[in-house]
C-alpha cells in the first residue's frame, strides 16, 4: 500500500505542474501540509469508511482519493486557524470547547468500583432522595373562548372563568360535596390521573401557579381559585407520600452516573486551575 501511495502521490503532483520532491515524514505518516502530517492510521480509516460508499472504485483510486480528501481537510483547516475561527465564529468555538471538556472528562469516565459508590452515597443523601409524591384532583374552569366542549360548554360563563371559580369554592366553603361541585367544572383537554404522582409530573399537568398551591395543601383540603394553563382551578389533595431515601442497590445506576459526572467536573477544574497558573491573565481592574 505504501509503494502504490508513494506512486499516485507522484503521479497527483506531476499532473498538478509539481515537480516530485523527496517527502521528509516521521515513520507512520503518509502525507504533510506545512508541519502537520497526515498519519497512515487516519488514512486506514478513512478508507474504511469509503468501503462502504455506493461507489465502485479500483483500489489505487480509492487510496488517491482518500488520500487527496485528507489534505485537502487540512488546507482548509489551516485556513480556519489562519483566519482566527476557533475564537470569532461562535459555532466552531462552541465546538471546540465541548470538544476540549469531553477530552478532559474522559480520562475520569471510568465505571467506580463499589468502594468508591458506597462512600459517593453516603455522602450525598440528598441528591438520591425520592421526591413525595401527591394525590390531587381538581376542577377547572375554562375560559369562554375555550369552552368547546364538555357537558358545561354551553352554560353561562358569568363572564370570566375566575367568578365561576370563585362561585364553585363558595359552594365548597359552605358544605358542598366535592362530587357536585365537580360537575359545574369544564372538562380537562388534559385529565389528570386520580392517584399519586411527583412534582415533576404533576406540574405537566397544573403548571407551576397551581403546583405550588398543591404543595402547600393539607390532606383533605382544597385551595382557593389558581391559575391553570386552561383558566383556573381548584385543587384538592386526597394523600400526601412524604420524601423517601433510596437503597443504593435500587439506584445503582443513578449513582453511577452521578460520581463520573462530579469526577468528570472535578478533571475540568483542576485543568483550569492549572492552566490559570501557567497563562499570563490581565484583566481591566489589574491595569
Amino acid at each position: 500500500m505504501v509503494l502504490a501511495l508513494g506512486m499516485f502521490t507522484g503521479l497527483a503532483m506531476a499532473l498538478a505542474g509539481i515537480r516530485p520532491r523527496p517527502l521528509q515524514l516521521s515513520e507512520g505518516a503518509v502525507a504533510r501540509v506545512d508541519e502537520v502530517e497526515i498519519a497512515r492510521a487516519d488514512l486506514v480509516r478513512r478508507l474504511d469508511a469509503l468501503a462502504s460508499d455506493a461507489r465502485v472504485l479500483p483500489d489505487d483510486e480509492k487510496l488517491n482519493l482518500v488520500l487527496e480528501r485528507a489534505i485537502d481537510e487540512e488546507l482548509l483547516v489551516a485556513h480556519g486557524l489562519a483566519l482566527g475561527l476557533p475564537r470569532s465564529d461562535r459555532v466552531v468555538r462552541s465546538t471546540l470547547i465541548q470538544a476540549v471538556l469531553e477530552l478532559l472528562g474522559s480520562a475520569a469516565s471510568g465505571i467506580p468500583d463499589s468502594a468508591a459508590l458506597d462512600a459517593h452515597f453516603a455522602a450525598n443523601p440528598e441528591r438520591f432522595r425520592r421526591a413525595g409524591r401527591l394525590h390531587l384532583r381538581r376542577i377547572i374552569f375554562q375560559n369562554q373562548s375555550d369552552r368547546s366542549a364538555g357537558p358545561n360548554a354551553d352554560a353561562p360563563d358569568d363572564h370570566n372563568a375566575e367568578g365561576r371559580a370563585e362561585a364553585a369554592w363558595s359552594a365548597l366553603e359552605a358544605g358542598a360535596p366535592w362530587e357536585s361541585v365537580a360537575q359545574t367544572g369544564d372538562a380537562a383537554p388534559l385529565r389528570l390521573p386520580d392517584g399519586p404522582l411527583p412534582p415533576f409530573k404533576l406540574r405537566e399537568y397544573l403548571g407551576p401557579t397551581a403546583l405550588a398551591a398543591a404543595i402547600s395543601l393539607e390532606p383533605g383540603h382544597w385551595s382557593r381559585p389558581v391559575p391553570a394553563p386552561e383558566g383556573r382551578a381548584i385543587l384538592l389533595l386526597v394523600a400526601r407520600s412524604e420524601p423517601t431515601h433510596g437503597a443504593l442497590d435500587e439506584l445503582g445506576d443513578l449513582v453511577v452516573a452521578d460520581l463520573i459526572r462530579e469526577r468528570r467536573e472535578a478533571a475540568v477544574r483542576q485543568f483550569l486551575l492549572a492552566a490559570r497558573d501557567q497563562r499570563e491573565i490581565v484583566r481591566a481592574e489589574d491595569d
